[in-house]
Formats: C-alpha cells, structure tokens, sequence
C-alpha cells in the first residue's frame, strides 16, 4: 500500500466496515470472516470506552482480513509514543495497516488539535504505513489535511462532505464514517434501532456545522441528554424506551436518521453509500451495523450493488 492518497484508494475496496470489542472473541472473528467473503477486504478498528483495545481485536481478525484500519486512536487517551510503539509490535505493520488519529474528547479545542497534528507528523516520520485524520471540524480538517495522508470525516451525509471538503488544504483521499444499519419494514422491529437513534445524536458536531446548516434547535433538545446515562442504561436493561430522552430521540428520529446514518432498507443504504462514493473515496459502516445479525446478512448484497453500481 503506497504512502499516498492515490495508493489508499487502490489498497482497498470502495466500502468499509467498522468493528469494536464489545463482543466476544468468537463473535469477532466469525463476523471478520462475513466480511472478507462479502468482497470487503478492510476492517476499521476504534478505541471505545471499556471496550477492547483495538490492538488486540486486530491481532485476533488479523488472519481473516486483508487490511486493518486504527480508526480512530486518541494520542489524548495514550501518547504518541506508545501508539508508535504498539504499532510496531503488531505483526501485519507496513503494508496490511493504515493508522487513523483523532483526539476523542476534550475540553480545549486548540490543544487537541495541536496534540492530534503533532502526533501525525511524528508517526509519519517513524511509519511506512498511511496515517490519516479523523475529522469533522473545519479547523482540524486544515491542519490535518497539511500533514495526513488521508481524512476520515465523521459525515454520511454528501452535502455535508462537500461543506467539510471546502477546508482542506490540500486534495488527499477522503472517506466517510458513520453509524449504520440495515433496517427492517418497521425500523422500531430493529433489535438496534435505539443504538443508531443514539449514535445519530452523538454524532452531531460543533458549532460552525450547526450554524451553517441551521440546527440550534434540534442541538438545544439534544443538549438535554445525559448520553453516558442513557447508554449505560442500554447496556444494562437493553432499552431506553421508557425514559423521557427516548421522546426526544423519537421525535427527531427521521431527522436524524436521513442525515447522520447510512440506514433503511437494503437499497437505500447501498444508494446513500454510491451518494457518498461521489464526494469521497472510501465509505465504512460503523457500529451499530457489525453487531446486528440481520444487517450483517445483507452485507454481500450491499457489496454487489456498491461494487457494480
């Protein structure tokens, strides 16, 4: 895989797919071989909070997928150093990795952004393989695409890619990463419909997105939710229906879908993704979509309309 964003786009296929470690060992590696039969040879793998370490969900589906994507890992959460470090330990290093970073949470902007571009430049430095940004404001979007080989914007939504495109410095190659989910007739029937209701709102982004595209409103409502609340409550009675949040969620639901998903029946997810694959290089599907057995079996057939299309 060459070190440039030509070489990215050639490395792998149009469409990706995000895992966690949030569910068993067994489970991961049966779903990494789903995804290499379905023609995906790209597995995108995260920091998640009291989840798995992404190195180790990547040494247990390393044999049964062609590349592993870090995306995203925090130089807040560990330092630069160790990432380098842990990289050069993991046994597929050079050309079977890309190395996504981002700084997660946090409280000043501006030193998140300094850490982010300083840690990429320093990987560059000591890496064969690709670093790339995960990005969704415009100010880490610049000062990223300066340095990067690649940006990871957190939008599913083309219009919205187009906006964010607009502050790069420079033309690199450009994916799309959003939560995602093939959904039944009834999309309340989803056994993780509340899961992408939640992502959908988590997702939304700072504050010049809002202001351009109007949204003080739906943020203001949004603002309302405690989300650490309402996920550890997910976890541990398996629904949110109950709670008051869940109104709100439910009220902005068609919103929030169409815009900060890739869901719906089978066509419209692999129709929002061609959408997208007109703006950017590369689309993944991120959680819920890996954990849901139903989605997963319409996986192959995403595959073929996007491939073909």
């Amino acid at each position: 895989m060459e070190n440039d964003s030509r070489g990215l786009a050639k490395g792998i296929t149009k469409l990706g797919i995000n895992f966690n470690g949030n569910l068993d060992d067994e489970e991961l590696v049966k779903r990494a071989k789903i995804v290499k039969k379905s023609g995906i040879n790209v597995i995108w793998i995260g920091e998640f909070e009291g989840f798995k370490d992404p190195f180790y969900v990547a040494e247990l589906i390393s044999d049964f997928i062609d590349v592993i994507g870090f995306g995203i890992l925090s130089p807040l959460k560990r330092d630069c150093e160790e990432i380098l470090k842990t990289l050069r330990n993991f046994r597929r290093i050079k050309d079977k990795i890309i190395v996504g970073i981002a700084p997660g949470k946090f409280l000043n902007a501006r030193m998140a952004v300094d850490v982010t571009v300083s840690c990429m430049k320093y990987l560059k430095k000591h890496l064969e393989a690709p670093v790339i940004a995960g990005c969704s404001s415009p100010l880490i979007t610049k000062k990223s695409s300066e340095v990067a080989d690649g940006i990871l914007f957190n939008y599913v939504k083309a219009e919205y890619i187009r906006w964010i495109k607009g502050f790069m410095g420079k033309e690199i190659f450009t994916a799309a990463y959003g939560p995602s989910l093939v959904l039944p007739e009834k999309r309340e029937e989803s056994e993780f419909y509340e899961s992408l209701l939640i992502a959908s709102s988590i997702v939304i982004p700072e504050k010049k997105f809002v202001e351009r595209f109007e949204l003080q409103g739906l943020i203001d409502e949004i603002k309302k939710i405690d989300f650490d609340r309402l996920i550890e409550i997910k976890h541990s009675i398996g629904t949110i229906k109950h709670l008051p949040e869940y109104g709100i969620l439910q009220k902005h639901s068609d919103f929030l879908l169409e815009n900060f998903t890739i869901s719906g029946k089978v066509e419209v997810v692999a129709g929002r993704i061609e959408e997208l694959l007109k703006e950017c290089e590369h689309v993944i599907l991120s959680d819920p979509f890996f954990r849901d057995d139903y989605s997963m079996s319409f996986l192959g057939d995403v595959v073929k309309i996007v491939e073909n299309g």
